[in-house]
Order: C-alpha cells, then sequence, then structure tokens
C-alpha cells in the first residue's frame, strides 16, 4: 500500500486487503478525532500505510496474542483496523477487531502501537476503538 492509496469515504473508512487475511478489512478513521475532519497530511498517510505494509509482522502476532488468551479459537477473521492517535502524535496507535468463533457476540480487539508493534491492550472487539 502507498500513501497515496489512503482515501476514506464519507463514513470515514475504506476497504483494503492484506496478504494475511484473503477478503476485505476494513481501515476507519476514529470520528472522536480531530483528524477525521481535517485534510490528512502526507506525513500521516505514510504512517498509516507502513503499518498496513507490516502485517507480515504485526498480523502474526495478533493472532498469536488471541490464541494465547483464548485457546479454544479456532476461526479468527481480521475485520477492522482503526486509527487512534492524531497527526500531530509523535506515536500511531492502531485498534485491530477481530471476528472469532467462540465469541462472535464480542469478538477480539487490541490495541497495537504503530511504530514498536508492541500490543497495549487485549480484550473484547470494543478495545480496538474505545
Amino acid at each position: 500500500m502507498d500513501s497515496s492509496d489512503i482515501k476514506f469515504d464519507s463514513d470515514l473508512a475504506m476497504t483494503l486487503e492484506i496478504k494475511e487475511r484473503p477478503g476485505p478489512v476494513s481501515l476507519e478513521i476514529s470520528d472522536a478525532l480531530y483528524a477525521s475532519e481535517e485534510e490528512l497530511q502526507i506525513s500521516y498517510k505514510k504512517k498509516i500505510a507502513k503499518f498496513v505494509n507490516l502485517s507480515a509482522t504485526w498480523y502474526p502476532l495478533a493472532i498469536e496474542k488471541i490464541k494465547s488468551e483464548d485457546s479454544e479459537a479456532k476461526e479468527i477473521k481480521l475485520l477492522t483496523i482503526y486509527i487512534l492517535s492524531e497527526q500531530n502524535s509523535d506515536s500511531i496507535i492502531f485498534g485491530l477487531e477481530f471476528w472469532v468463533d467462540i465469541d462472535v457476540e464480542h469478538q477480539r480487539g487490541l490495541k497495537i502501537d504503530g511504530n514498536t508493534l508492541e500490543i497495549l491492550e487485549y480484550g473484547i472487539g470494543d478495545v480496538a476503538f474505545c
């Protein structure tokens, strides 16, 4: 993904694909951010594209975390990548929301540092965007 590929629709979302997960994944910018109402800076788009392009690294980390916390999970699908940091932040945090077969009602979510790829928080799906 290139930074020029980042174009959100009126719902502050766009669809993309990553190699590790067949099918579409939603990329969304939180409407609670000032960035949702601002023109997105190239540097911000580059941070987003860099994170998406590192999916070969962060996706297995996320799956491993889910399986370590919910060992009975057999089917896990990434649904949404949320952008949770403002444009002027030094770091950028992403939320990942996963559909999990053992709890389709609550799903699973985590927050991950876009620079270090450290998982910052894990829990039900709401963790990904709250």
